[in-house]
């Protein structure tokens, strides 16, 4: 048996960079693009496409861990969604300067249920960041926002 028909074995990243200069010698325009990547970012998508829209309920159940998050000693939150550069502040009132949590939950469930993205929530969660994570549709497609205390990006003068 000649050498050539000898199997070959290789391990996952050697195989990916066997294909990446397969690639560069055949076409070198694609060799910029990776062979087998996804992201956790595009996981994430995946699985949400795959969720029902919330109802009034669910949302209701999912801000409870937005109750138990909630710090009174901040004067705002910022609710972020880098991807459509959408955010949205919240500051505590002088008239509620103790940080009324029921108020907060009202106001955050009244920004996603009426006006951000597609008004189709699909999950809430606090993440391991310690932020409250918010997956959604905006036109059609998932989208993560993310829900955090924001007084440290707040300059007064």
């Amino acid at each position: 048996m000649s050498e050539m028909n000898e199997p070959i074995f290789m391990e996952q990243a050697e195989y990916l960079d066997y294909l990446k200069n397969q690639v560069k010698e055949k076409n070198p325009e694609l060799a910029a693009t990776p062979v087998a990547q996804l992201n956790m970012y595009q996981m994430n998508k995946d699985l949400v496409k795959g969720l029902k829209k919330m109802n009034n309920m669910d949302v209701n159940r999912a801000l409870e861990k937005v109750v138990d998050w909630f710090n009174p000693k901040e004067t705002h939150y910022a609710l972020l969604n880098h991807e459509h550069h959408y955010f949205t502040i919240f500051e505590v009132s002088e008239t509620d300067i103790d940080g009324n949590v029921q108020s907060f939950v009202h106001e955050v469930k009244d920004i996603l249920t009426n006006y951000y993205g597609d008004n189709d929530i699909r999950a809430i969660d606090v993440d391991t960041n310690g932020a409250i994570e918010i997956w959604a549709m905006w036109d059609g497609e998932p989208t993560v926002a993310y829900l955090f205390p924001y007084s440290q990006g707040v300059v007064y003068y």
